[in-house]
Order: C-alpha cells, then sequence, then structure tokens
C-alpha cells in the first residue's frame, strides 16, 4: 500500500570509498597537446612588467585546446601570474580562470595551472610525483604536458596541473559544501588556543590557513576541533577522538608517498603545500597535497633526501605526523604503505620504463623552448643528463638514481613488524525495508587469510553478524582483491540500523571500523517494487535514441513477480518538485525494463523526459501522485559518472547503488568484475543475484535450440531439472518437487551446443 507522503526529505547514499577520476580530454597524455593564449599585448606587458610579480590581477584573454586533431575554444577568461618563487623566474608559471569575467567551465574545470618547472631540468617531476599519487590512491591532481604559446609565440613545455577546489573534491569525495583549506607556510597544525579565530593568522597578507569554500560564513570551528584534538590527546585517546574527524588511514598512504618522493616542501619539513578538505559525507577531513616539483633530488638545504631515515623524516614540532606516528599501530600501518609503494609502484623497474618514455616525448621540444636556457642555462643534454645523473646545484640526483637509491635505502629502513587489518572506505546505502542493505569496505593486510564480519544491532535489539565475501558474487569487485562485501536482509525492519565492521587476520591481529562506536544508517518504509536501477548521465559514445543522438538516459525497473503500472507515476531530478514528469501510463512485465531518454525534449515521443541528468550528481527521484495522497517510491543518489559509464543497483532493484563494469539498458546490472559476468564459454547472467523470491536467470541461444536447465545445491546434488527453448528463466528458489529452499548458494547450470554455469545467493527477506 503506497503510503501518505508527509514530509519530504533527500535521503543520499552514504558513499564513504573516495573516486579517482580519469585523465578525460584536458589530461590526457597520450600526446603533448598545445595551448594558445590570445591576449591584449597591453595586458601582457603589465602581467610580465617588472614590478608585478606578485601581483593577482587577472586579464581576459581567449583560450585554445588543441589536443588529437580537435581545437576547443574559450573566450573571455582570466589570465594572471602563479605561483611563488617562479613569479620571478625568467620562465613564468600561469593561471587559466574559465569563470572569472563568465559564468562558464571548460570540461568542467573552472581553473589551470599553467606550471614552468623552472628548478626541474627534466619537467617531469611534478609529473611523475601526481601519476604516483593516482596509482596510489591518494587524492591529488590530474597532470600532462602541454606547448604553451601566447599571442602565437611559443613560451615552452609547461605541466597542466589541476587545480584543487569545490570542483577538485566533488570529483573525489562526491561533495563540495564542505570547508576546504589552503594551508602554506608556516602551516603547522600546532595549537593557539580555543577560539577558532585565532587559526585565521596571516603570514605575507596571506592566511596560513585559508578557507577556499564557505567564505561568507568563515567558520574555522572544525579546524580548530582538529587541531584541539591533536594537541591534547595521545594513543588509544587519540584514535577514538581523530578517527571520527580525520581520515587517518589515507594520510599515513599519503605520508609514506611523501617519505619516498622526497616531497620537502611539504607538511612534514617545510610546514607547507597541502589542503584540507572537511568531507561531509563521512565527517573526516581529508589530507591533501600540492605542489610537487620540488621531489626527488631537488634540494636547497644540502640535505640528502634519498638517504634521510623513512623514521625520522618530519620535523619535531608537526603534530600531524608526530602524534599519529606515536601509535604503534599507525606506525605499523606508514610502514605497511612504504613496503607497499616500494613493492608496486616507486621501484625502478616499474618506474624507469615510463621516465624513459617521458623523456623520449619532450625531447623534440626542449631545443626550441625559448625559456628552458635562461634561468640555469639548461640545454638539451642537461636534459638528457637529469634523468639519470646530477646536473648541479639544486639538482642532486637524476629522477632514476634519486629512485633507485631511496629505494635501497627504504628497503633497509623498513620494519616489518606485522600489521591488524586495514579497513578503509566504508559503503553502505540506505534501503527501504524489503531491499537489502549493502556493506563495503577495503581490507588490506599481509595475510591473505581474513575473517572479516559487519556487527550490526537493530536500534533497541540484539547484536548479530554477518560474514563478508570477497569471492565476486556478492558484488565485491573481483575474487580474491581488497573489495570485501555483504547483504543483510531488513527482514520487515524499519527504523535506525548501526553496524561496525571487524577483521582478524589468520596472526590473530584484529580491527574494528569505526576504531570506537558505529555507523548509523535509516532503513526506512517500503513502498512498491519497482525502483530506478541505471544511470548514465554523460552519454558520448554509447546508446543512441530513435533520433540517432546519444542521450543522458535512466533505467527503471519492475522487482515484482506480476505486471505493474505506471500510472500516476513521475520522475524527477528536483526534491522541490516531485511531479517534474509524469510518466506514460504502462504496463511493465515482471522482472523487465522501461528505459527513458533524459534529453529535455519530450517533442520527441513519450519516452523522453523534460530534465537532464547531471554528471557531477544529483539525486532521481520516483515518486506517486493521485491527485490526493503522494508517495515517494524511490530515491536514486549518485555522484559524479564519468563519460559513457554507469551508475545502478546491484542487484538489480534491490542493491547499493554503485558504478556499473558497462553499461546494459534493459537488460541485468554488471558490477565491476563480478563473478556474475558471463563465463568462458556464453552469456549466463543472474539478476538478481542475491536474490529473495526470484531470480532471472539469461544466456544467448540465438537459434532458439532446446537447453537443459539444472540447479545444484553447494554440493553437488541436484535440485532441479528442466527443458527450455527461450533465452531466459525465473527462477522461484524451489526444487523439482516445489519445496522452498533455505538460504544458502546454488549453481545454475544450462546445456546446450554450450555450456553456461554461475553461482546464485539465495537470502530470503523475510
Amino acid at each position: 500500500m503506497r503510503y501518505l507522503l508527509l514530509l519530504i526529505q533527500l535521503i543520499s547514499l552514504q558513499s564513504f570509498a573516495q573516486y579517482f577520476p580519469e585523465s578525460g580530454p584536458v589530461f590526457d597524455d597520450s600526446s603533448v597537446p598545445t595551448i594558445d593564449i590570445y591576449i591584449n599585448p597591453t595586458y601582457l606587458d603589465q602581467i610580465l612588467a617588472s614590478g608585478n610579480e606578485s601581483s593577482t590581477t587577472e586579464y581576459p584573454a581567449n583560450f585554445v585546446f588543441t589536443s588529437g586533431g580537435k581545437t576547443e575554444s574559450v573566450a573571455n577568461v582570466g589570465f594572471r601570474l602563479r605561483g611563488n618563487t617562479s613569479r620571478y623566474s625568467q620562465k613564468k608559471s600561469f593561471k587559466v580562470s574559465f569563470n572569472s569575467f563568465e559564468n562558464q567551465k571548460f570540461h568542467e574545470l573552472e581553473k589551470l595551472n599553467l606550471n614552468g618547472e623552472h628548478n626541474d631540468p627534466s619537467i617531469c617531476r611534478s609529473t611523475i610525483f601526481w601519476k604516483l599519487a593516482a596509482w596510489n590512491h591518494i587524492p591529488g591532481s590530474r597532470i600532462n604536458h602541454v606547448n604553451l604559446y601566447i599571442n602565437g609565440q611559443y613560451k615552452g613545455v609547461y605541466v597542466n596541473v589541476e587545480h584543487i577546489d569545490e570542483e577538485f573534491v566533488e570529483l573525489r569525495f562526491g561533495n563540495k559544501d564542505g570547508n576546504l583549506y589552503k594551508c602554506t607556510y608556516p602551516a603547522d597544525l600546532k595549537y593557539i588556543n580555543s577560539n577558532p579565530n585565532s587559526y585565521k593568522l596571516t603570514q605575507s597578507s596571506t592566511r596560513v590557513y585559508e578557507l577556499q569554500t564557505n567564505t561568507e560564513a568563515d567558520d574555522y570551528s572544525d579546524l580548530a576541533q582538529l587541531i584541539h584534538v591533536l594537541a591534547f590527546n595521545s594513543g588509544d585517546k587519540l584514535r577514538k577522538q581523530l578517527e571520527p574527524i580525520f581520515n587517518v588511514r589515507a594520510f599515513l598512504k599519503y605520508y609514506a608517498f611523501e617519505v619516498l618522493t622526497g616531497h620537502w616542501d611539504g607538511y612534514a619539513i617545510n610546514k607547507n603545500n597541502f589542503y584540507l578538505y572537511h568531507n561531509t559525507a563521512t565527517g573526516q577531513f581529508e589530507f591533501i597535497p600540492y605542489d610537487g616539483d620540488n621531489t626527488f633530488g631537488i634540494d636547497w638545504f644540502n640535505e640528502d633526501w634519498a638517504k634521510r631515515d623513512i623514521h625520522n623524516w618530519e620535523q619535531d614540532d608537526r603534530p600531524l605526523v608526530n602524534k599519529i606516528l606515536a601509535v604503534p599501530e599507525y606506525r605499523s600501518l606508514f610502514n605497511f604503505y612504504v613496503r607497499y609503494m616500494l613493492e608496486h609502484h616507486f621501484n625502478p623497474t616499474f618506474l624507469n620504463p615510463i621516465l624513459t618514455n617521458l623523456e623520449n616525448t619532450l625531447a623534440e621540444f626542449i631545443p626550441d623552448d625559448p625559456y628552458y636556457p635562461l634561468d640555469y642555462g639548461y640545454d638539451l643534454s642537461d636534459f638528457h643528463t637529469s634523468f639519470s645523473n646530477p646536473v648541479g646545484n639544486h639538482v642532486k640526483y637524476g629522477i632514476k638514481g634519486y629512485i633507485s637509491t631511496r629505494f635501497t635505502r627504504a628497503n633497509s629502513q623498513l620494519r616489518t613488524d606485522p600489521i591488524a587489518p586495514m579497513i578503509n572506505q566504508v559503503t553502505y546505502n540506505s534501503p527501504v525495508s524489503g531491499q537489502l542493505i549493502g556493506i563495503s569496505a577495503v581490507i588490506e593486510d599481509e595475510d591473505d587469510e581474513l575473517y572479516p564480519w559487519i556487527i550490526y544491532e537493530k536500534i533497541s535489539g540484539k547484536p548479530d553478524s554477518m560474514p563478508m565475501y570477497n569471492d565476486g558474487l556478492h558484488a565485491d569487485g573481483s575474487d580474491n582483491d581488497t573489495l570485501y562485501a555483504g547483504f543483510i536482509p531488513t527482514n520487515g525492519f524499519e527504523g535506525d540500523f548501526k553496524f561496525y565492521i571487524q577483521v582478524t587476520d589468520a596472526s590473530g591481529k584484529t580491527s574494528r571500523n569505526p576504531f570506537s562506536d558505529y555507523y548509523t544508517l535509516k532503513v526506512k518504509k517500503p513502498a512498491d517494487s519497482f525502483y530506478i536501477n541505471e544511470v548514465m548521465a554523460d552519454n558520448e559514445n554509447d546508446t543512441v535514441d530513435s533520433h540517432q543522438k546519444h542521450e543522458d538516459w535512466l533505467e527503471l525497473f519492475n522487482y515484482n513477480p506480476s505486471r505493474y503500472s505506471t500510472a500516476f507515476l513521475f520522475l524527477s531530478d528536483d526534491e522541490t518538485n516531485l511531479q517534474k514528469w509524469a510518466l506514460p501510463e504502462l504496463q511493465v512485465e515482471p522482472f523487465s525494463y522501461l528505459h527513458f531518454w533524459c534529453d529535455e525534449d519530450e517533442e520527441e515521443g513519450e519516452n523522453h523526459t523534460n530534465f537532464k541528468l547531471n554528471n557531477r550528481g544529483e539525486t532521481i527521484f520516483l515518486s506517486y501522485f493521485d491527485g490526493d495522497s503522494s508517495a515517494i517510491l524511490d530515491v536514486f543518489p549518485y555522484t559524479f559518472i564519468s563519460e559513457d559509464k554507469t551508475a545502478g543497483r546491484y542487484p538489480n532493484g534491490i542493491g547499493p547503488i554503485q558504478r556499473l563494469a558497462q553499461s546494459s539498458p534493459e537488460a541485468s546490472n554488471v558490477p565491476m568484475q563480478s563473478a556474475s559476468q558471463p563465463d568462458q564459454d556464453g552469456k549466463l547472467i543472474v539478476s538478481p543475484n542475491p536474490f529473495d523470491a526470484f531470480t532471472l536467470i539469461q544466456w544467448e541461444n540465438a537459434n532458439s535450440e532446446t537447453l537443459t536447465i539444472q540447479v545444484f545445491n553447494s554440493e553437488g546434488r541436484l535440485l532441479l531439472e528442466q527443458s527450455s527453448n527461450s533465452s531466459e528463466w525465473i527462477w522461484d528458489g524451489k526444487t523439482q518437487s516445489g519445496i522452498l529452499l533455505k538460504n544458502g548458494i546454488y549453481i545454475i547450470k544450462v546445456f546446450g551446443s554450450k555450456t553456461y554455469q554461475a553461482k546464485v545467493l539465495k537470502m530470503s527477506l523475510n
């Protein structure tokens, strides 16, 4: 029965995992794009005039981007100098601001940084720094090399670095409404007093902790709380107080990265060059590095950064490092991350071929770069030398030489104490009663044998537990990766539901997340079993509509064993206007789909909506309204979806929302590397999986041959056998004689000219 909606609330997916966006056209490094800036010569003279080095005045210009034979332009952008010491160099660095004079973006970006890298004869340290960050899932800027022209004159090889702003954090964390602080010298995070306004201190007329978002509120209380917790807690008390407000494990991974790359111009040495973002999805601060040019052996202090002890890297008055590493468990995690990076990415075997390719790619442009030799007299010979050997002055190592030395020294300095399992990136949904609660986490440990459990409690109920799986069957990625997941049936429960994840490894070490307390989610009152199932919000090359246009789309799914009427149903992307677009009145068959184009082109047919989708993320509502009663039937929140990718529920209809391996309009959703994908003989798709009352099995049967379908239990006993010349079959979870089977894993086989097989999990919701 549909229920009267008394209060409409936006219900968001609680996805705490970070997202690491693809390079996209702006940061594609398969070639070296060209950027042309066209600006009034008088304005350019003002920008470059002696005495104006510290100016932040922006001047209007036109921006042209050419890559892969495609040219795009943006008129009336802001153009100015950027950087610190580079402002006084011969080879200047510049900032392009697309939104300074017009409300516009370039491929969803508001700004770009064009850095001259005048200190680095290889022009590659920043590039490899940020690529290493991406490979190790550290939130950092995307980057590539470009050739820069201003008013038709070649200015040389630059690095194009993604600007860190609200767009940046939204792409990584799915939100941008939290406080984003840019932290520059002397940002040591030391306690001053309990007054949040005390942390608005300035250096050279700029705030040391400069708030970039929510500037009108100008509220520093969250930063003051973080600093207070660091100052007045230690040991387990620090863990209990700090973990809810700071992503400690992500920071330790970053810190291992800082130590290995020799990033002395960051927090731990120079109390400089980092951002803190208060992620509103988690309540935790995220640590974001920037400015990675003084790395890989660049030195201004007569220090051998390649040989510096990894356990004595930081200065003594850096509480974010000093206090965290004083906790034995955290110090063990730091060693784990150092060892992981040395084994996987930070080693000569992995990096040297990449650096050689960069050297070969850029070598053709260096002789024509008019500014390359001006600051330090570098020439093409120095460029090639700088990859393997010192060049002199502040360049104490070639990049490859630094990596080799650092790799050897860091390995010799590692401590190999066993660690307790690390539980990160916890994700869960907010289901309605009748749907499954899906919970996943990335779990890392030295041991391959892990025993993860979800310990849960319905408020005022008894504690219970459910194992987490890493078998490719439970929307947990591929078999034996680091992603674990479990599903908990709601069994008609409505209300608050709390849980934590506990993991024990083979050595007996145990961890839980959160370290204390619980995660809490809301199980909502059920409506009808008709759901928003899949969304594509940036269709460039995928499915076309009847007018041969690539339009965004969404799909609905009928999770009912009977027909479903769409009378009085509405779709909307606006919580204040739930009746934005009325669905055509249709009868939807059991376990089937409806597909709608979200293109604001209603005149093109009844399956075209009057709203578009936003690939940056929004919330879609499916609701009922008959003129009297109203109800929200389903809510589908999603964050950034990249080009030609989709987000959807897995299992179909009842599962949590996640990014999918491929688009599947009007077909079963395919999770990332799921074991429910086609096997080696032919397609066998099972959805939903896990299932409650019914599951749909589909396969290829182009010739309509007669096939044999068999169902076995996990011990190999045959439970059901029947013939079919179709390409799909709905199983009700019963044996040949009609006995309803218990919850568990079952094997479905389909025999014909090809053999098909898949595992399914029956999990009753009643």
